[in-house]
């Protein structure tokens, strides 16, 4: 497994198929992490509406990373486990 030096995000093409499971689950948890991130924002906007600027900032955030999470976890699955059978 390598990083990437400048962006420091793992290489995807280092990984051992069982290190891309293993970081796939990892996603997984850093999708959840994020969602709940949102969610806690959202409140955040409602408790202290004197500062929604920074409570949305953050919630934009969130919600890019949760999209790149989602094509990394769809990356992963190309890659290791192939493209999925159309029916």
């Amino acid at each position: 497994m390598k990083f990437n030096k400048r962006t420091h995000k793992v290489e995807i093409d280092t990984l051992s198929k069982e290190q891309a499971q293993d970081f796939r689950d990892w996603l997984w948890d850093e999708l959840w992490r994020h969602q709940d991130c949102v969610a806690s924002a959202e409140r955040g906007k409602t408790i202290r509406p004197s500062i929604a600027p920074v409570y949305a900032s953050a919630i934009t955030r969130h919600k890019e990373d949760i999209q790149g999470i989602g094509r990394l976890i769809a990356q992963l699955k190309e890659q290791f486990e192939g493209k999925a059978k159309q029916v």
